[in-house]
């Protein structure tokens, strides 16, 4: 699996030599986990099977600075990107990304899965509630269209903002939405929130809860491609759709009259970002396998 990569340890001839290498990781010939030091943007990390590419690079946002996020997932069959504007964006507050990932590792490597360890910088000046830096490992397996991401520390929120299926507006699809409290408004009006200041909902998250997790996604109706998110009900304090229904905007546990976090003491959780071809009715029935605990490691055609 080779040596973490830090490109804050990296001066001088080091940092040259990190910066002309790469480290990769291969298991059983499935797949691989590639790191490619960039001394001006810290790491490109990129995981790979025979269904998906995912490249968390650094892009340059508007009044954040250079960040780190999935610009690439491709589903391979269709040779379409999914990414759109953004995937497992994290910021740190409204206005601060995590920033570039400056170290990287590859912590697992083997037949029925991979997964790199993904940290950024810390702040200089950390907020009174909200995390000081990111750190997530991330997870792929063979021959699937899944990724799991677990969150081990991070700021106030997750962003998908994806091109489902191709396009720049997706249709929505939320597991118990029929019986949701209110219809899908946009930002940046809240979907859901348990904060009294906003729309109080409830802790349990309603019927929108399926078996303690939330389940959403976004598709192109024309061709059925699109991605999904399945997240904890107990680590989700609000969710957002982005504009144009191309994804959702969670807040994990959102400070609530800080110090205090709203659903209790901000801890690691776990989420999962999969790619689907069937539409609606494959984002909830991949979805619910997955918070069953029934990883469907294989589908979509296997």
């Amino acid at each position: 699996m080779g040596e973490p990569l830090d490109v804050l340890a990296a001066t001088g001839l080091v940092l040259v030599i990190l910066a002309l290498s790469t480290l990769s990781a291969n298991a059983a010939d499935w797949g691989s986990i590639t790191i490619t030091p960039d001394p001006l943007s810290g790491m490109r990390v990129v995981l790979e099977n025979s269904k998906v590419r995912c490249r968390y690079a650094v892009t340059e946002m508007p009044g954040s600075g250079r960040e780190a996020f999935i610009n690439e997932l491709v589903l391979k069959e269709a040779n379409e990107n999914q990414a759109g504007a953004m995937l497992d964006e994290m910021g740190l507050s409204a206005d601060e990304g995590r920033g570039p990932i400056i170290r990287a590792e590859v912590i697992y490597a083997g037949p029925d899965r991979m997964t790199v360890r993904l940290e950024s910088p810390a702040k200089t000046e950390p907020a009174a509630f909200h995390g000081s830096r990111a750190v997530e490992e991330v997870t792929i397996y063979p021959d699937s269209l899944i990724l799991r991401m677990d969150y081990l520390e991070y700021g106030v929120n997750v962003v998908d903002w994806a091109s489902p299926g191709g396009t720049t507006a997706g249709t929505c699809v939320i597991y118990g939405a029929e019986k949701w409290i209110r219809g899908h408004v946009l930002y940046p009006d809240q979907y859901y929130s348990v904060l009294p200041e906003e729309k109080g909902d409830p802790e349990d998250a309603g019927s929108l809860n399926y078996h303690g997790s939330v389940i959403a996604g976004v598709y192109n109706p024309a061709n059925g491609r699109g991605l999904g998110r399945v997240m904890p009900v107990a680590d989700t304090s609000v969710m957002k759709h982005m504009g144009e229904y191309r994804g959702i905007e969670w807040f994990p546990h959102v400070e609530w009259r800080p110090p205090y976090a709203s659903k209790g003491h901000r801890r690691p959780f776990t989420g999962h970002l999969y790619l689907v071809t069937g539409g609606a009715d494959e984002i909830l029935s991949v979805g619910k396998q997955i918070a069953d605990g029934k990883l469907p490691e294989r589908h979509a055609g296997q």
